[in-house]
């Protein structure tokens, strides 16, 4: 359409000031989160000491966003989640690492768009950034002091400049590929899973462009990735500062399958990375490999220990909006159907979601949210703008499109604020969440404030315990189901077998009637 092209910078702010809109106004309605409490306790920690070791799981690129809790007159953290040295200031003083962190999602939004426009379409880019800016997953850790948006946006901006620099393979793009490769190992570390997509990226890519290498092009293209190893290495590094960098790999005591990997050669190979990057990657690895700290998995009314190895599948189905899933499943037809697969650029929005997908389902037992994924919805934002020519050029389709637009924009505004919440009309919404995802699907500490607000208004019991109690009764989904006491995973049983909610508390908090 004429007019997007006319005004096409125009929409780009438009659309998100929309994501900064909703997220600034839904920061004050959340509470601080279980990770965010882990999270700026740690990066303060690090900031104040420069050490490291409070939380080698976590890479160090989160603590920018714990910088503007140095301008408070905080004492430094003695302890991991010792959130009481910042007294009754804590939620104020977390708004600015939060908006930290928004600005991170309003760059990624950007680069959806750029990316979409520049494979498609301005239409395609502007229809991708407004699935986007209404995404309720994208919403929900938007506006939260963790590392997940850091390591989503990171990623998807890494493959953004890998894609540009396969099409032009210059000394900018490789430099570019290495430095966001390189944020993004910093950022999270499921970011090392962009090596294997940079291998596949490059196979496909010569394979559908039928190129050669003659000995003077593979020399060429030899010294551009070691550019882009040398500055990622360099970023990560830097990260760390030096600490430990070319420690031996036999002087690592693994808890994970990495111990497996050592031997009497590899023992000796010094590794070009920091100490403590290595152990986190390890302590990363553990828990995804066994246990997460001995908590259930919970998956519609079933416990588990290392967890289904559906679960992210079933999480994907029911907490994505039922718009955003048709579409992808018309890109994915379409891209066996109209033979899609013979241009490698659509290998770059499928590769990375398929990898996700797969590494996360059979590779790892951390079953506790949807979020471990959220890196691949801004490459399905972008297959999905590329249809936009598809339903203007078909008959109706310009119809059947406007009604699923207005499908997903009504889905997503209707469970504002309370975004992390979301769960689509597969299941009757969000209010029936909790018999299928808790955790960080659902109930992350997010609405505590208001349930405090709602027990002092109204004299309800709040988390009675495993003996029945009459009255009004406020439990959140995490306790109602014990995952995180195995020894509790019975002790609302009485609750839940006998009674309904009668309302809800950002529906995460279900309010009972015990008297009735």
């Amino acid at each position: 359409m004429r007019f997007l092209k006319v005004n096409e910078k125009k929409i780009v702010i438009i659309l998100l000031s929309i994501l900064l809109l909703q997220s600034l106004l839904s920061i004050p309605v959340t509470s601080p989160t279980y990770d965010e409490s882990h999270h700026s306790t740690a990066s303060h920690y690090y900031l104040r000491t420069g050490n490291y070791t409070f939380d080698v799981e976590h890479p160090p690129l989160k603590t920018i966003a714990a910088l503007p809790l140095l301008f408070y007159n905080f004492s430094t953290p003695k302890c991991f989640l010792c959130t009481d040295i910042y007294g009754d200031k804590y939620e104020s003083a977390l708004f600015f690492p939060r908006i930290i962190i928004l600005i991170f999602s309003l760059i990624l939004g950007f680069f959806v768009y750029l990316w979409a426009k520049r494979l498609f379409s301005v239409e395609a880019g502007l229809m991708a950034l407004f699935f986007y800016v209404f995404d309720p997953n994208i919403l929900a850790h938007s506006r939260l002091f963790t590392t997940d948006i850091i390591g989503a946006s990171l990623i998807f901006i890494s493959a953004f400049y890998f894609w540009a620099f396969l099409k032009d393979a210059s000394w900018r793009n490789a430099f570019f590929v290495g430095i966001t490769f390189g944020l993004a190992l910093i950022a999270k570390f499921t970011a090392i899973l962009l090596v294997p997509a940079y291998l596949i990226f490059l196979v496909i890519f010569l394979i559908c462009n039928s190129i050669r290498l003659d000995r003077r092009s593979a020399k060429l293209v030899i010294e551009k990735l070691f550019i882009i190893l040398a500055a990622s290495l360099l970023i990560v590094n830097s990260a760390y500062l030096f600490v430990g960098t070319f420690t031996r790999f036999g002087d690592y005591n693994f808890g994970s399958s990495m111990k497996g990997l050592q031997n009497t050669f590899t023992n000796l190979v010094p590794l070009p990375l920091p100490k403590y990057f290595v152990e986190g990657l390890d302590v990363a690895k553990t828990h995804s490999e066994t246990d997460h700290f001995g908590w259930y998995a919970f998956l519609m009314g079933e416990h588990q220990i290392k967890g289904w190895w559906y679960y992210f599948i079933i999480a994907f189905l029911i907490k994505t909006p039922i718009s955003t899933l048709l579409l992808f499943l018309l890109f994915i037809s379409l891209f066996f159907l109209c033979r899609f697969y013979r241009n490698p650029d659509y290998y770059f929005l499928l590769v990375p979601v398929a990898l996700f997908m797969f590494i996360f389902s059979f590779f790892t037992h951390v079953n506790i949210g949807l979020r471990y994924i959220l890196p691949v919805y801004p490459f399905i934002f972008v297959a999905i703008g590329s249809l936009y020519n598809f339903f203007v050029k078909n008959r109706f389709g310009s119809d059947v499109l406007i009604l699923l637009l207005m499908f997903y924009l009504i889905s997503a505004i209707s469970i504002f604020p309370h975004h992390l919440a979301y769960f689509n009309e597969l299941i009757g919404g969000p209010k029936n969440g909790y018999n299928y995802l808790i955790d960080s699907n659902l109930e992350w500490g997010q609405n505590d404030r208001l349930v405090d607000e709602y027990v002092k208004a109204t004299g309800a019991i709040k988390n009675p315990g495993c003996n029945p109690v009459t009255g009004i009764i406020v439990v959140d989904a995490n306790n109602l189901h014990g995952i995180f006491d195995r020894s509790h995973i019975m002790c609302y049983k009485w609750l839940r077998n006998n009674y309904n909610p009668i309302d809800y508390i950002g529906y995460s908090w279900l309010v009972y009637n015990t008297t009735i």
